[in-house]
């Protein structure tokens, strides 16, 4: 952020309002508009190529500000008809100046929060789909005040993570004579980079003596870079959901879950050693805590599942969970399987190479409802931790499947 300090201070005297950019890595806003002396309506770019709307994330500077001043901000063209900032999420900031001054990050900050549907329409819908549904946008609205004037700030959806994952992954990558291997991804829809948090959490929690022992770790920090470059919600810069092509991935067109699959296929039928667990790293906008999702194939919609080998083992990582983490809620995990997820990581891990215990982890982007941070907004410290408490449990259900 040194170059950036330069600018803190200095009042730009051409202009009388705020000034916005977003060109730069993972931002997507495409228009500020200045409704009043301290309003300002935004719309977001769509992700790329994209096929379905999917309007969510946002990330943007503001600079030129005035102190103590309180600003609205509305950003108009979300796609979504519920949000979790109706119940209380607020956005998150980062101020260059309060960096400077006492090394602060980013934090949650607004007032006055609300979601709700407005009068925008949905210009995109083709005539005949305009006849038979009218969609309108909603907007998202809160108040800011910036504590300096001309201060350089960036608001955003949810916590950011800019790690140096190859001196991490480094650091930890020593080779040894293990025994089960854990397999985790993150980041294959871009606007969930709370799972990044937890991921971190994960890389620091290996070194202690007793993981490294009995596990090896696999993991893939970022499956959709492209999108997350250009700042996309979902997408990749094809307009592919990566979730939903794991069944039958295009080398061409999704070379990241191509080969992810293909490491996960060499260890199973070269190899011959299945994952002891699979772990898809995600966050979700409209659920509390953090849970699990898992394959119960008494759950399937496929009958022929109910006589699968293990079907009971899908529940024991979740229990350990509920037991140990203070941020995890067994009573949101959900372990159904349905024909629309066949195409995801978790079912398609499960059901091509026979990993019972495959899951997808869903963080909230807002807080918990449940035990002893129930009311608490969720944060850095307590997404590293789920990654902690993860790595721990797998101890715990090593220790139960070998009984």
């Amino acid at each position: 952020m040194q170059y950036k300090s330069t600018r803190v201070g200095h009042l730009n005297m051409k202009y009388d309002h705020l000034l916005f950019e977003s060109r730069f890595e993972c931002g997507n806003l495409r228009k500020a508009i200045q409704v009043a002396p301290l309003y300002y309506q935004l719309v977001l770019s769509p992700d790329i190529n994209q096929t379905t709307a999917h309007y969510q994330w946002f990330y943007f500077e503001v600079s030129n500000n005035q102190a103590n001043l309180s600003y609205t901000f509305e950003i108009i063209n979300c796609h979504k008809t519920g949000s979790m900032f109706s119940l209380g999420m607020q956005p998150v900031l980062f101020s260059v100046a309060d960096n400077c001054e006492n090394g602060t990050g980013w934090v949650r900050a607004g007032t006055s929060i609300c979601y709700y549907r407005n009068l925008y329409c949905n210009n995109s819908l083709s005539p005949v789909k305009k006849e038979k549904q009218l969609k309108r946008f909603y907007s998202v609205r809160f108040n800011l005040i910036f504590r300096h004037q001309a201060d350089v700030s960036y608001i955003v959806f949810v916590y950011i993570s800019h790690l140096f994952l190859i001196y991490i992954v480094n650091k930890f990558c020593l080779n040894f004579s293990l025994i089960y291997k854990f397999f985790g991804s993150k980041i294959v829809h871009p606007g969930e980079c709370n799972s990044s948090w937890i991921m971190h959490g994960i890389l620091l929690k290996p070194k202690a003596v007793k993981l490294r022992e009995n596990f090896i770790f696999k993991l893939i920090p970022m499956l959709n870079p492209d999108g997350v470059i250009q700042g996309n919600h979902r997408c990749n810069l094809a307009g592919v959901d990566l979730n939903r092509v794991w069944d039958h991935p295009n080398k061409q067109l999704h070379p990241t879950i191509y080969h992810a699959k293909g490491i996960i296929q060499f260890m199973v039928e070269i190899l011959n050693k299945r994952p002891f667990i699979f772990v898809d790293l995600h966050g979700h906008s409209r659920q509390s805590s953090v849970f699990l999702y898992g394959n119960n194939p008494a759950e399937s919609w496929y009958s022929g599942d109910r006589a699968t080998e293990g079907k009971q083992e899908f529940i024991f990582l979740p229990k350990i969970l509920d037991k140990t983490s203070k941020g995890f809620c067994l009573s949101n995990c959900r372990f159904n399987i349905t024909k629309s997820k066949e195409s995801s990581a978790r079912v398609t891990v499960w059901r091509q190479f026979g990993v019972t215990r495959s899951y997808t982890m869903e963080s909230s982007y807002c807080g918990f409802e449940s035990g002893c941070y129930a009311g608490l907004q969720i944060g850095i410290t307590e997404l590293k931790e789920i990654g902690r408490d993860l790595c721990e449990s797998l101890l715990c259900l090593r220790k139960i499947i070998n009984e």
